[in-house]
């Protein structure tokens, strides 16, 4: 995941992949998940390594970190695709 994370110029981490959760059995006979209706729950980060795409479970130690990560990640992308121009009005 090293080249997945990266630094903003303004020193934010920022973090290439999307939040998802998995839901999985875990394969005990006497689990809850066993009847495939409430399933075990776990957050990860799913992102791209060369021609693949990887899954790394998340603690909830670094699920905020990670959260803030990829927003700021996706807000960069957009502001490079998208730049706002000044207005009219304003003197530049």
């Amino acid at each position: 995941m090293a080249t997945a994370k990266k630094k903003a110029t303004t020193g934010q981490a920022l973090i290439r992949g999307s939040l998802v959760t998995l839901r999985r059995r875990c394969g005990k006979a006497n689990c809850r998940c066993v009847d495939g209706q409430s399933l075990h729950e776990a957050p990860a980060l799913s992102y791209s390594e060369g021609e693949r795409t990887r899954m790394l479970m998340l603690t909830d130690a670094v699920l905020a970190d990670v959260v803030a990560a990829t927003a700021c990640y996706r807000a960069a992308t957009r502001e490079r695709r998208h730049p706002r121009r000044p207005s009219a009005g304003s003197a530049v």
